[in-house]
């Protein structure tokens, strides 16, 4: 960061997420970090408070959360093949390079959001591969905004990440869990410390 090669904010992100490095870094102390975000918080409040970070984050965040639900729900061979599916237009999504046509992309997520909201309208109310499907597909959506052309509309991209962390919370899985699976995916990116 004193080098200039590690945005502030990306150091602030990965604090909130509870990296103990990045607190030490900040040199804040872990009563701060409670005041900005209290340990009981639930999944939604903990979320948006992240989303203030921006974009960027919101959707690594979203697709942490994404995944985390998709390996962990036992979903039938069928709904695993179209959730992998789904996470791998995602995965497009997030990892896109200059020279990858967004139309490619943008038709991958919308051929798989199709998919998972048939697949979701035939599961259980409250079944965890149902829930799953949720989570994935605001996340999609996101995707084929932003990638729609101009500048994403910010207000959309909040209500996509608000129903993602909606669904994750209904899903019944510890929170801890699924901030533990946040924390792993989306501190190295803040960081720089991964490819992805």
């Amino acid at each position: 960061m004193e080098r200039g090669e590690l945005p502030r904010d990306r150091l602030l992100l990965s604090e909130a997420l509870g990296d103990e490095a990045s607190l030490l870094a900040l040199r804040r102390s872990a009563e701060l970090r409670a005041q900005d975000c209290p340990p009981d918080a639930d999944l939604v409040f903990w979320g948006r408070r992240l989303g203030r970070f921006g974009p960027a984050p919101m959707v690594r965040i979203a697709g942490a959360l994404a995944r985390a639900l998709s390996q962990r729900c036992g979903a039938s061979p069928e709904v695993a093949s179209l959730l992998q599916a789904g996470l791998e237009a995602a995965d497009a999504f997030l990892q896109r390079t200059p020279g990858v046509a967004a139309n490619t992309i943008t038709g991958a997520c919308e051929v798989a959001a199709k998919a998972l909201a048939r697949a979701a309208l035939k599961l259980e109310r409250d079944a965890p591969a149902r829930r799953a499907c949720q989570t994935l597909l605001p996340l999609l959506r996101a995707a084929q905004d932003v990638l729609g052309g101009g500048s994403p509309d910010r207000t959309l991209l909040d209500a996509h990440y608000l129903r993602v962390l909606e669904q994750a919370q209904a899903a019944g899985l510890p929170q801890a869990e699924l901030q533990a699976a946040i924390r792993e995916e989306v501190v190295p990116w803040a960081l720089g410390l991964g490819s992805s």
